[in-house]
């Protein structure tokens, strides 16, 4: 996750609230102040680039 935070900060902290403390994502957007539609983007960029990195594969 360290990667990610340094690369794409912008994605960190949508992906922690809905991957980790389950938020709805309509809360996160209100949360984040950005719209839902980003919020839901984020998220989904947020765990292709994470797939790889929790598999081990750089």
């Amino acid at each position: 996750m360290e990667k990610l935070e340094r690369d794409h900060p912008q994605l960190v902290e949508p992906l922690m609230l809905r991957d980790v403390y389950g938020l709805p994502y309509d809360e996160i957007a209100s949360l984040v102040g950005a719209p839902l539609g980003t919020i839901k983007a984020q998220i989904h960029h947020g765990r292709r680039l994470a797939r790889p990195l929790l598999r081990g594969e750089d």
